[in-house]
């Protein structure tokens, strides 16, 4: 309970408008160009702290100097910001603005919190509202120069928008297609120009198209993707990705239980994942038992990966057997072909 209540008294103190100055008037701000301990510099901080202008009194509540003075959480003064029992009122005497409870005045701004606000843009006194352009009565009725409602309909008067709020919604133009029903759980957009669509069905349907690729996915059913001539389809059970003259590049069975992928020359071969991995025929990893790195591996990729997996970071080829606890060599060769053991 005591800690629970020392967090909290030290939050009060960190969150007022003083916390700045509550540092600077420390021991912690020496050292600045502004700060620098002075001869006469008195420090028995945190009882009492006194260095050029500035003194502090059983740091953090007291402390005082040019700028201002605060005696925490009370009242708090920094050269033109003044508070009172932060974060119930604040306010600046040279720009006249600030807050008392929920009362508040910015700018061309005043009001009470959430009862009203008078402004030269946008005013209100629940529930009407108006501006230089628009009036209404919430959720009654609204009137703009772009967009009026009556109750839950909508519509927009410069451009193609429609609704009944939060049912449906639409915009509709010559070339493009936008539609939304409830919140967007069914949506359908379509460009025309780009010969491009999108829609689906949240959470378990998604369709879109191009004239380059498509992608349509029923989860947790499938996945089937095209881009250019190649194809992917993914299943629960597996899956399996193919090229237009019939070449396949991807095999999936059961997720972890196999997985080959080819990229251009680059192979990669899985068999109950993380357990087995090949790579390009000649890098591979038996976890956490053993791993070789070949000619093609990438430098000490696999040796990082068994159990600790810290050695051999400069290694291009070698085995590790057991990570860093059995051996672990380099095959390197001397110029007669004798093994370079290390």
């Amino acid at each position: 309970m005591k800690i629970a209540t020392s967090l909290l008294l030290c939050l009060l103190l960190c969150s007022c408008a003083s916390s700045r100055r509550m540092m600077s008037i420390s021991p912690f701000s020496e050292g600045q160009a502004s700060r620098m301990p002075d001869s006469k510099r008195v420090n028995m901080w945190p009882l009492v702290y006194h260095n050029r202008d500035a003194t502090s009194v059983l740091w953090p509540i007291i402390d005082f100097n040019d700028q201002g003075f605060a005696v925490r959480p009370l009242i708090n003064k920094e050269k033109d910001d003044w508070s009172i029992l932060f974060p119930l009122s604040g306010w600046n005497t040279a720009d006249k603005e600030g807050w008392v409870l929920s009362a508040y005045h910015y700018g061309a701004d005043s009001g009470v919190f959430p009862l009203f606000n008078i402004g030269d843009k946008f005013s209100y006194v629940l529930p009407a509202w108006w501006t230089d352009g628009g009036h209404g009565v919430f959720p009654l009725y609204g009137w703009s120069d772009d967009l009026r409602h009556i109750g839950p309909v909508w519509w927009e008067t410069a451009g193609d928008g429609a609704g009944l709020f939060p049912l449906y919604d639409h915009d509709v133009t010559e070339t493009r297609t936008r539609r939304n029903v409830l919140f967007g759980m069914l949506a359908h957009f379509r460009d025309r120009d780009k010969d491009d669509y999108t829609h689906w069905v949240f959470p378990c349907w998604y369709s879109d198209a191009d004239k380059d690729s498509s992608t349509r996915m029923l989860l947790p059913v499938f996945i089937h993707h095209r881009d250019g001539d190649d194809r992917l389809i993914l299943t629960p059970l597996g899956g399996r990705g193919w090229s237009k003259d019939g070449t396949t590049f991807m095999v999936n069975v059961v997720g972890p239980v196999y997985h080959y992928h080819r990229q251009g020359e680059h192979t990669f071969h899985a068999a109950l994942w993380p357990i087995f991995t090949m790579s390009d025929g000649v890098t591979w990893r038996l976890w956490p038992i053993v791993s070789h790195t070949g000619d093609k591996g990438s430098k000490g990729a696999l040796h990082d990966m068994v159990l600790m997996g810290i050695t051999n970071k400069d290694k291009h080829k070698g085995v590790s057997c057991l990570g860093p606890i059995v051996f672990d060599y380099d095959r390197k060769l001397h110029a007669d072909g004798r093994p370079d053991w290390d």
